[in-house]
């Protein structure tokens, strides 16, 4: 019989932790509780070059007038109003007010130019994750497992 080491033995006990966590998880509907969104990346840069524009105006970085993650999730949930625009994330009424008629100009322009049909769906209070990046499967599993407490 063949001699296991403790780190061998270490890993496989994780992947099959890891893959029970994540079939549990699945079978009881605690993922619903993110929102999944998928970068538009024409839009996104559209959307810096209105970011730097601004960032320019007020001799502000850019991060201060949008973060990159604001922008991922405007350019992948196409928001036509004002009203959707303040279930963005980053933005408050501030900002919207500030930069908001150019974003949606910018998000309506495109979506008819490249005739994007935009089903809408609101985020409310779910977690975000923008292209499946936002977080490590271990940290996405811990949260999933500390809303349940």
């Amino acid at each position: 019989m063949r001699k296991t080491n403790k780190k061998t033995l270490f890993n496989i006990t994780s992947v099959l932790l890891m893959t029970l966590l994540l079939i549990y998880l699945f079978t009881t509907n605690i993922y619903a509780s993110f929102f999944e969104v998928k970068t538009d990346k024409n839009l996104y840069e559209l959307l810096k070059t209105v970011r730097a524009k601004y960032a320019r105006i007020e001799s502000i970085p850019y991060h201060m007038v949008m973060p990159k993650n604001t922008l991922k999730e405007i350019s992948g949930r196409y928001p036509l109003d004002t009203e959707k625009l303040s279930d963005i994330s980053g933005l408050g009424p501030k900002k919207i007010d500030k930069y908001g008629d150019e974003i949606i100009q910018v998000v309506n322009n495109y979506v008819e130019e490249n005739n994007i049909k935009v089903n809408w769906r609101e985020k409310k209070k779910k977690k975000l994750i923008i292209d499946g990046e936002s977080r490590k499967p271990k940290e996405i599993a811990l949260d999933l497992l500390n809303k349940r407490r």
